[in-house]
């Protein structure tokens, strides 16, 4: 499947002799593949696309590979919870728990001993969407496009 694209201009603006940019939003599909989707419909409008920018959406963030002209979806996929004392000595990996419901039920529960006991939570690296996944829901996602012209 494919991107649906709509740009905000009807050409690429002209922001020096020979680099331009245009801007719009990203409409992904029910079946996202393994490497990104093809940017052709932004890329189009360049000799050369240098840069495709997404703002984040829906927990998601988006990834330029210029190489390939795709555009990578990625996500958190997992919170590594610590309680106790390991916590407490560890309490430079992450940040307090605040969308874990357990967590921040055992957190608030401790009362002022918050100060000897804490729950941290550290987020793993970034990974890509899992083949075929359904993001027909993300759509409305702004990007801006530079490259030469």
């Amino acid at each position: 499947m494919a991107l649906t694209i709509a740009t905000d201009f009807r050409t690429v603006e002209r922001i020096s002799r020979s680099a331009g940019m245009i801007s719009g939003t990203i409409d992904f599909d029910a079946s996202y593949p393994t490497g990104g989707e093809s940017a052709t419909g932004i890329t189009r409008y360049f000799r050369t696309c240098l840069r495709v920018i997404c703002d984040g959406k829906s927990g998601y963030t988006f990834e330029w590979d210029k190489t390939n002209s795709k555009i990578k979806v990625m996500y958190v996929d997992k919170v590594t919870v610590t309680t106790g004392a390991t916590a407490a000595a560890d309490s430079t990996s992450g940040a307090l728990i605040t969308n874990n419901a357990a967590a921040e039920t055992a957190f608030r529960a401790m009362g002022t001993a918050v100060s000897t006991d804490y729950i941290l939570g550290t987020k793993d690296a970034l990974g890509e969407v899992a083949n075929t996944t359904d993001l027909s829901t993300l759509t409305g996602v702004s990007f801006i496009a530079v490259g030469l012209i």
